[in-house]
């Protein structure tokens, strides 16, 4: 692993002069890339699958195992090409690419770019620092082929980690190289004891980090996926090289991006045009600028291309020796010129000196003067290079990071986003206060020119703050409208029951957090948030969608002011997961929980109850709200409720029941009167006679007037007192426990729409209370006329019920051998209940006491199980209906 990792420049007492020169040789932002690639490299993350999976014996007994097949040979060349950073997820690779590779690759070439800049190659550079330029070059460039080399293992690794799904056929976001390793080798069933796949498994691939992966192959490295293409194929079942294949589990859901790409092209162009006016416009020093004229000049006039090497190479020795023969010249000449007139000695040795270190030493003094200068200013030059890195690296976070739309809200790393945002701000900062921060040398000797350029770099990371500050409230206001449309999409998963994946309570509380943040100063986003997120209101708004409209065919002749409908019971379930992810607070939650309940008919409470909950949940203006939709859900779904849920309705409500029943309050008498003779009648025939006397559409009739009194019973409950309840069918089927076989009789009471439900519990209920009374009941002949009618009846048959496989499956029939059960069982061959003694004979030939013995199991093929378990992907989802379940009556 160490070929692959970049190396720390060494520098020699040459270097470090070399580096008055080139300030960027330096630079903290190369080492500080370096060393953090070096420490996110580091393989002290290993875990023992991955230890176990980098051993050489492993895969030399797996090669010796399978005859060195070609399988094999394909999964350990994929292996050795990713096992350098397989202790990373993909979150840490993407980031040591974008964040460490790339700006340290950048700052090489920058290096690269100043050393061969012609101003800088030429001037001022003493030949004994041409060989340690050289060097320095040879290790610059010895470290870019090691990220070259560094590069082309992490593309293996985020390659592998975004088929992960299709090695294994597992779940989009699992990103687990340890674990889709071991899965894949024990598959090919080579060892005598699998690998352990039983551990937490990374999951760290969202669907935006898919995005950029794809974004970075698709236009980075299109030669290098063809090229390393053949690690892959005929491992995942690709057919041919197409990368459209790491992005293709994504759901196609699409969403604008926070900026245009012309915006983020402008304002690119513009931070390089920018970097690049700096680079353009060097300050130059007098001798510099003479000696560029004198090169021009030179290269015009005696055309010598073939020794401009050769005079770049020497042009530091000559400029200097030509500027000291000229001023020396200049001595002489104004020596001569004023030495006639002067005759006293002394003057003619004091005119002497004062011209010699005036004119003579000019030269000196001015290289004397560039060095002090240079060295004065070197740092602050240097962190105006630093600056410039920065801003570009600024500039490409908010173009490729900040500008992005999130794809997967419930994976969105908001963390990651706010420490990358909070780590630029405090770079920012601390540039900043470096560039304006100027000792006295540092401001005597900079002018006007660096001063103007501190300048422009301050107002440009001014404008990049305040640009990160506003994409980030630009992501709160998408995030708080997005978690909306999440949620429409989740009450369509509800309303299909197929909700299998739920943004979690800590990703929305983070969301909230980083919303809360970043949201203007009218707190809009935030309340947009909270509005959009608030499943109280949106669980109630869906309550018409709860509940399937029930058989109303005798309800028009009476005109029942309350519903028929029968409550969703699989759609209100499902809604709990999704109350229990978007409800942060554990006490609104708990009664939200309560209330869900007692729209499913669960969960039973009073009018005081019902309104202390409500409380709960928000200010008065809403508890009105909510508390009418949950008395209006229960008004159209009474009919197939117990008659106590009446006493939780409105005053207007209430109101049309009271007026219902004094207009069919003759009826309901007369019913109560038939219905009362008719089960206080203790002889079977008796009730027979009394039955034949009416018709099935009567007593459904007469069983509706009865269930309308006890809802208007409970509707004037007074605190304190009984309800005296009517409906003795109700009553009935509610305390019926199998104990009679009259409740065949009594299911003619029943309305239509239920009553083939109520036949299948009245036949569970009895065939139960006979297996657990098989010692008080005469096993000779234990089933009456009305049992074998029930227990044959093709309504409760047509409800999937099976009088055998009732039988086997209970725990009577599973215990050890029982003469009263192998009675009871002679009892049902006898009454053609068992036509096949299949019953009897299975359970006396049975040689294993207490073991299940289940009638028609069928074998299943099983399907091969991933090394983890977890949701279905939408694809996978199947298409299913509502729950439909009533409650007698």
């Amino acid at each position: 692993m160490q070929d692959y990792l970049p190396r720390y420049l060494q520098f020699s007492w040459k270097d470090y002069l070399l580096s008055f020169r080139y300030p960027c040789l330096k630079s903290k932002v190369i080492e500080r890339h370096t060393k953090a690639i070096q420490k996110l490299c580091e393989k002290e993350g290993f875990t023992e699958a991955l230890s176990r999976l980098s051993s050489a014996d492993l895969w030399d007994l797996l090669k010796m195992n399978s005859g060195y097949s070609t399988d094999v040979d394909n999964l350990y060349a994929l292996w050795t090409k990713i096992e350098p950073l397989a202790h990373l997820s993909t979150k840490q690779l993407l980031h040591l690419y974008q964040e460490e590779i790339k700006p340290l690759e950048k700052g090489y070439r920058h290096i690269i770019d100043e050393m061969k800049d012609p101003q800088k190659d030429l001037i001022l550079l003493p030949p004994i620092l041409k060989l340690s330029q050289t060097e320095m070059l040879h290790q610059v460039n010895e470290n870019l082929e090691r990220l070259s080399q560094l590069t082309e293992h992490l593309f293996a690794g985020l390659m592998f980690r975004c088929l992960i799904y299709k090695f294994i056929k597992g779940p989009r976001n699992i990103d687990d190289v340890a674990g889709a390793f071991s899965w894949k080798i024990n598959e090919l069933n080579l060892l005598e004891e699998p690998l352990g796949t039983h551990f937490p498994h990374l999951a760290t691939l969202d669907d935006d980090r898919r995005t950029a992966i794809y974004d970075i192959f698709n236009s980075v490295i299109p030669e290098w996926v063809q090229k390393s293409w053949s690690h892959f194929h005929g491992l995942m079942n690709v057919e041919k090289m197409a990368l459209d294949a790491i992005i293709s589990p994504i759901p196609d859901r699409h969403y604008p991006e926070l900026r245009s790409k012309i915006e983020i092209i402008k304002e690119e162009e513009n931070c390089d045009a920018f970097c690049k006016k700096f680079k353009n416009d060097k300050h130059l020093s007098s001798i510099e600028k003479v000696l560029f004229y004198v090169k021009d000049r030179f290269n015009h006039w005696f055309m010598l291309p073939k020794r401009v090497n050769d005079f770049h190479h020497y042009l530091w020795v000559f400029g200097h020796l030509t500027w000291m023969l000229v001023f020396y010249g200049l001595y002489q000449y104004l020596l001569a010129l004023v030495s006639p007139f002067i005759i006293v000695q002394f003057a003619l040795n004091l005119i002497t000196n004062l011209l010699f270190y005036t004119v003579a030493l000019i030269p000196f003094y001015l290289f004397v003067w560039e060095g002090i200068k240079q060295f004065c200013i070197y740092w602050k030059e240097q962190q105006i290079t630093e600056a410039l890195i920065l801003i570009k690296e600024t500039q490409q976070f908010i173009s490729h990071k900040l500008s992005k739309t999130p794809r997967d809200i419930a994976h969105f790393d908001v963390k990651e986003r706010l420490e990358n945002a909070e780590k630029y701000f405090e770079q920012i900062a601390e540039m900043d206060e470096q560039v304006s921060d100027m000792n006295f040398m540092e401001n005597f000797f900079s002018g006007s020119h660096i001063k103007k350029q501190i300048a422009a770099i301050q107002e440009r990371l001014c404008a990049q703050r305040k640009q990160i500050s506003k994409m980030l409230s630009m992501l709160a206001r998408h995030i708080a409208f997005r978690i909306g449309d999440e949620i429409e999409q989740y009450e369509v998963d509800i309303t299909r029951q197929q909700l299998v994946h739920l943004l979690e309570p800590i990703q929305i509380q983070n969301l909230r957090n980083f919303v809360k943040a970043h949201s203007n100063d009218d707190s809009y986003s935030l309340h947009l948030f909270d509005m959009n997120t608030d499943v109280i209101h949106r669980w109630l708004l869906k309550s018409s969608d709860l509940y399937i409209q029930g058989n109303e065919a005798h309800q028009d002749d009476m005109n029942k002011p309350w519903g028929s409908g029968i409550p969703q019971v699989g759609v209100l379930q499902t809604w709990r997961k999704l109350l229990a992810s978007f409800i942060i607070d554990p006490k609104k939650r708990q009664v939200a929980f309560d209330l869900n309940d007692l729209l499913i008919g669960a969960r039973q409470m009073t009018n005081r109850e019902l309104r202390e909950k409500v409380a709960i949940f928000n200010e008065e203006e809403n508890m009105a709200i909510i508390l009418g939709k949950i008395q209006d859900y229960i008004f159209k779904t009474l009919q197939s409720r117990p008659p106590q849920f009446a006493s939780l309705l409105s005053t207007s409500q209430k109101k049309m029941i009271s007026e219902w029943f004094k207009v069919n309050e003759g009826a309901i008498k007369e019913a109560n009167a038939i219905m009362s003779t008719i089960l206080s009648s203790g002889k079977v025939n008796d009730r027979t006679v009394l039955l034949s006397d009416y018709r099935d559409e009567q007593l459904s009739q007469y069983y509706a007037l009865l269930d309308g009194a006890d809802y208007y019973a409970w509707t004037q409950e007074q605190l304190g007192e009984m309800v005296k309840r009517t409906n003795l069918a109700r009553i009935f089927f509610e305390e019926y426990h199998g104990q009679t076989s009259r409740a065949y009789q009594m299911i003619r009471f029943i309305p239509p729409g239920n009553r083939q439900k109520t036949a299948l519990f009245v036949a569970k209920k009895r065939l139960s209370w006979f297996l657990n009374h098989l010692s008080t009941i005469d096993l000779s002949a234990p089933f009456n006329k009305e049992d074998i009618v029930i227990f044959k009846n093709n309504e409760v048959r047509r409800e999937c019920f099976r009088f055998d496989v009732e039988i086997v499956n209970s725990p009577q029939f599973q215990q050890p051998k029982s003469p009263l059960m192998i009675k009871f069982l002679q009892a049902c061959v006898k009454q053609n209940l068992d036509f096949s003694r299949e019953l009897l004979e299975r359970y006396e030939q049975s040689e294993e006491m207490g073991s299940k013995r289940i009638l028609h199991q069928h074998r299943s093929e099983k399907a091969k199980r991933p090394f983890f378990s977890c949701h279905m992907e939408p694809s996978e989802r199947k298409q299913t209906q509502p729950t439909r379940v009533a409650i007698y009556g």
